[in-house]
């Protein structure tokens, strides 16, 4: 799971570096329209694809630590739910896209 979670953050500076080289930070009137375009691409994966997945990955991995620690069988289905309901969040943003 913490693998998943990396590359998610690799995935997320790679996009840094893109966004910075296409104009991040600079004036929308002084960035060429190519360029504009590939920095809006990259904004979009940073923002909504990595960050989503990231998170999604980092619930579902305290869900799973959380586990080894409970006890009660109610307990367990919670965190089961909850699993289910983090991995699907990921899957609805990829049917919108």
């Amino acid at each position: 799971m913490t693998v998943l979670l990396q590359l998610c953050g690799i995935g997320g500076l790679v996009s840094w570096i893109v966004q910075c080289k296409h104009g991040f930070g600079r004036h929308q009137n002084t960035i060429p329209r190519d360029s504009w375009v590939k920095l809006l691409e990259a904004q979009f994966f940073q923002s909504v694809i990595e960050a989503s997945f990231a998170f999604g990955f980092l619930k579902i991995s305290i869900a799973l630590s959380l586990l080894r620690l409970s006890r009660g069988n109610w307990y367990n289905r919670i965190l089961w739910g909850l699993i289910g309901t983090f991995q699907d969040t990921p899957l609805e943003l990829r049917r919108l896209c």
